[in-house]
Order: C-alpha cells, then sequence, then structure tokens
C-alpha cells in the first residue's frame, strides 16, 4: 500500500487483545487511539524493512489506528518513491481488560460522602520519584491510602471518585521541572481493605485485608477520576475500611508500552489548604516500610465516595456487622461504637440510634436466615 498518512477505524463489540504487526520498506510509526482520537494507547515505530508488532488488551468501543512513514527528510511524502510500502496486519483474541476511568459516576446511588474538604485537584503527589528532567525520569512503585471510618462508611459503593496524576515531565532546556498531561494511558490498581484493628494503616499482609482490586487505565492530566465496580460493592458488615491507589513504577521499563525513563509519572490529585492530611504512602524506593503520612496541614487527597447508607441489595442479616452468621454482643458493640453516625445502622436510616439498637434487639442471639 503506498500512503502518506493513513487511518483505520477499529469497532469492538467486546473485550479484545490487540494485536498490530507493521512492516515497512523505510521507517515508520503505528499509533492506537483510544475513543475518538483522545489518548494514544500504544505506538511502536519500525526501522528500515524490519517488522514490529505491539499486543494491547483494549475494552470493548470505537479505536482508531493510524499508519504513518517517518518524514524526517520529506522524500517519500504523498506516495513519491516504490519504498513508501507498508503491510499491517491487526488480529484479536477475547480478553478482559482494565477499564479507562472517566469523570462520571454512570449509576451514583442517593448518598455520598466526601473524605476531603477540596473538591477539585489542583496539584499532585507523586510519592517517591526519579530525578525530573525534560522527557526524563518517572515515578517509583508507591501505594497511596485513605481511611473511611464511622459517618463516612456507606454500606454499598457504586463509584468512587478520587484525584490522580498521569503526568509526564516536559520542561525546556535550562527550564525549572514542568510536568504535562501524558500522551499514554497510565495503568494504576484501585484497591479497597479492611482494616482489621482500625487503626492507622501500616500495610497490606498485616492489619490491612484486600476486599477486591481493580486495574485501571488513567488518561492524561490532574483530574478526579470516576471508577465504579461492574456490580455496586456491598460493605455493609465493615466497621473500618482503606481505599489505595495503586502507582506503577515509570522509570524501569517494566510498564509495557511505556518507555523507561522517559518521564512519565503517575500519582495521586490534591486540593490545597491548611488541612488535616488524609493520605499516607507506601513507596519502597523511598524507604517506606508502612504506610506514613504525607504533607500534613499542606493538601488533601480528593478523594469521594457514593453509592447507599441503606442496606446492600439483597441483604438478609441486617444487624450481623462482623459477618459471623449470628447477631450477637460482638454486633451490640459494634452498633455501640458507630453511634450517632452511621457506622451501626441497622434499619438504613443512614443513622446509629434507639431505632436501630430496638431493631438488633429483637433479634439478637438468632442466626442469619
Amino acid at each position: 500500500m503506498v500512503r502518506d498518512l493513513d487511518w483505520y477505524r477499529l469497532n469492538l463489540t467486546s473485550d479484545q487483545t490487540l494485536t498490530v504487526n507493521l512492516r515497512s520498506e523505510t521507517f515508520a510509526f503505528a499509533a492506537l487511539f483510544g475513543g475518538e482520537c483522545g489518548n494514544i494507547l500504544q505506538l511502536a515505530t519500525t526501522a528500515a524493512g524490519c517488522p514490529e508488532s505491539f499486543s494491547l488488551c483494549v475494552k470493548a468501543g470505537a479505536y482508531y489506528l493510524i499508519v504513518g512513514p517517518d518524514f524526517d527528510d520529506g522524500s517519500l511524502a504523498c506516495g513519491q518513491g516504490s519504498k513508501n510500502q507498508y503491510s499491517v496486519k491487526v488480529t484479536g483474541t477475547p480478553a478482559s481488560c482494565p477499564s479507562v476511568v472517566d469523570t462520571t459516576c454512570s449509576a451514583p446511588g442517593p448518598d455520598n460522602r466526601a473524605l476531603s474538604t477540596p473538591t477539585v485537584a489542583t496539584n499532585f503527589s507523586q510519592g517517591c520519584a526519579t530525578a525530573c528532567a525534560n522527557n526524563g525520569g518517572g515515578s517509583a512503585d508507591v501505594r497511596f491510602a485513605t481511611v473511611i471510618q464511622g459517618a463516612n462508611l456507606l454500606k454499598e459503593i457504586s463509584c468512587f471518585n478520587f484525584g490522580v496524576a498521569a503526568v509526564r515531565s516536559q520542561t525546556p532546556t535550562g527550564g525549572a521541572c514542568g510536568y504535562v498531561g501524558s500522551d499514554l494511558l497510565i495503568p494504576c490498581v484501585v484497591e479497597l481493605y479492611r482494616d482489621t484493628n482500625g487503626g492507622t494503616p501500616t500495610a497490606p499482609g498485616t492489619d490491612l485485608e484486600l476486599i477486591q482490586a481493580w486495574n485501571v487505565l488513567c488518561p492524561g492530566g490532574v483530574y478526579v477520576a470516576n471508577f465504579e465496580p461492574d456490580e455496586p460493592i456491598c460493605v455493609e458488615n465493615e466497621t473500618s475500611l482503606v481505599f489505595v491507589l495503586s502507582t506503577p513504577n515509570l522509570f524501569n521499563g517494566t510498564v509495557a508500552g511505556v518507555p523507561s525513563g522517559a518521564g512519565y509519572r503517575a500519582g495521586v490529585g490534591l486540593g490545597l489548604g491548611t488541612l488535616p492530611s488524609n493520605v499516607s504512602r507506601l513507596a519502597p524506593l523511598c524507604g517506606d516500610t508502612t504506610f506514613v503520612p504525607v504533607g500534613a496541614n499542606t493538601y488533601q487527597w480528593v478523594v469521594n465516595i457514593n453509592g447507599a447508607a441503606a442496606a446492600c441489595s439483597g441483604s438478609n442479616c441486617p444487624g450481623d456487622f462482623n459477618a459471623d452468621g449470628v447477631r450477637d454482643g460482638a454486633d451490640l458493640g459494634a452498633l455501640l461504637a458507630g453511634w450517632g453516625t452511621g457506622g451501626g445502622d441497622v434499619n438504613g436510616d443512614g443513622n446509629t440510634d434507639g431505632a436501630d439498637l430496638g431493631a438488633l434487639l429483637a433479634v439478637f442471639g438468632t442466626a442469619c436466615p
């Protein structure tokens, strides 16, 4: 095929692992864009006469594959010359792929809990990063955590809104370190833990037990992202939760599709102000062995959860807060600990009061259906 710049539209009706094979008589590139050309999902460049390929797991939807030559010398533009030839082959296999975060919850519940005072992410933290240079450096493996307790607990979570940063260092030669939105989707992990002792989070595998984790892809920028699980998460028997965003090492070349040392960085989006810190980090590169507070009284991680304060859909054991199958003294203790908040709500009205105490005593000592 003779070309200058060619566009192909791919319409996927289900999740697929796409493999793109490109062969060119001269230097060429292939780029896969998501949506209406919003973000580059993957980029490959061939050497003269050498094949190049990449594979990427993508969700159902519309994508664009763009193929073009290297126009540096201008000699092959507009179909000039016999070497302006290429072949491209795209194959797909069924897969289950990470979700790309957006900014709006599509099916919100009736209740919302703000875990931060700021609502807009105006700054960001990488937690721990390598040196900054123009398209150089990168971020490290970091977990960012915030606690969900007391009145902030919902029984069912429909979506998470959280400040995220997916950026790249891009500074003019001799200038101060600066950043722009990443041109690549950055893979992260959203995690929800139960805190077994209810105190300051220590680390996964110690006082933190994983409830569920989701792989996500974050478009470029500093913004408040939205992630919603395929089904709402029932946490009505939990008394202390920890929400975590796990960001990858974007320096050492271990993330597929992200070149090593090229300045790509991931972190959390923060709101500035004189505020008590609501975020901790766990970053081995920084020497952390447990979660440590970040930026006390300078900013907060922008986090909100949405869902329902009432009992989960289909819940058949109201009052069994520790999920041991019986309503007993342990559950009464949990109710009293949440008195005046939503932490021990039995009847689903969002408060823990005398009505809930009466409802629990009515079934006290009985096993769950």
